[in-house]
């Protein structure tokens, strides 16, 4: 008798498990985005979920694209989430870069509006092949022209101008006027959790040495021009 008491003691302690739905943050339509199989939901709180863009916003355009998203919140059996990570997909990258083109890579940590430390990796691809000097200007300006769009946009805010492409466009339409921009993507957005890692600074932009010659040239045919100039004839009833 003692035994089977024992037993079903230990049955009455063993709690039930059920299936919890978890969503997505309301910036991104609270939409369900998987569930999960445990006895209590704050069992799941720090575990991660990853799932397709596409998913998501319902545009097949995203398809490229993966997020993930950690568990935050656990209420009423459902779980909510947070994005921490966005992800453009390598065998897309590989697909967009031809032979007489520039790749441009960078990887950047930057603090949000409301200070929380990020790393973005921007991908840029020109129409053509460019010189060293141009590739570094369009690096430089390209860190620069970020770090000031993520300086001003909240972590929530940020990840949303990615998934909307209205970051990408932006920068796109300011690095067309050093060159020709094919493509321009954002191949990772995540928190950066190292604290180590310091804090991105804007570069100096190079000038080519062929522009520096042609500016020196110009200015030595000006010159050149001015010492050659005819001397103006005095009108001989002046001088008498």
């Amino acid at each position: 008798m003692a035994k089977n008491t024992k037993k079903s003691l230990k049955q009455a302690k063993v709690k039930k498990k059920r299936w919890i739905h978890i969503f997505s943050p309301t910036y991104l339509g609270e939409k369900q985005i998987g569930e999960t199989y445990l006895d209590e939901a704050e069992n799941a709180l720090g575990k991660t979920i990853s799932v397709n863009l596409m998913h998501i916003t319902g545009d097949i355009k995203n398809q490229n694209a993966d997020v993930k998203f950690e568990v935050s919140d656990a209420k009423d059996n459902k779980l909510n989430t947070r994005l921490i990570r966005y992800t453009f997909s390598n065998s897309s990258i590989k697909r967009y870069v031809r032979r007489r083109m520039s790749r441009i890579d960078d990887s950047i940590v930057i603090m949000t509006k409301d200070n929380k430390k990020i790393r973005i990796k921007p991908f840029l691809l020109t129409r053509q092949k460019v010189s060293k000097s141009v590739q570094y200007n369009l690096r430089a300006t390209l860190k620069e022209e970020l770090i000031k769009l993520v300086k001003n946009a909240d972590y929530d805010e940020l990840f949303l101008k990615v998934i909307k492409y209205s970051i990408q466009k932006e920068l796109k339409d300011k690095l067309n006027a050093i060159y020709p921009v094919k493509s321009l993507e954002i191949r990772i957005l995540k928190e950066e959790k190292h604290h180590a890692s310091k804090e991105s600074q804007v570069g100096v932009k190079k000038v080519s040495k062929k522009l520096l010659n042609k500016d020196e040239e110009k200015k030595k045919k000006s010159a050149k021009e001015k010492t050659n100039e005819p001397a103006e004839e005095i009108d001989e009833s002046l001088k008498e």
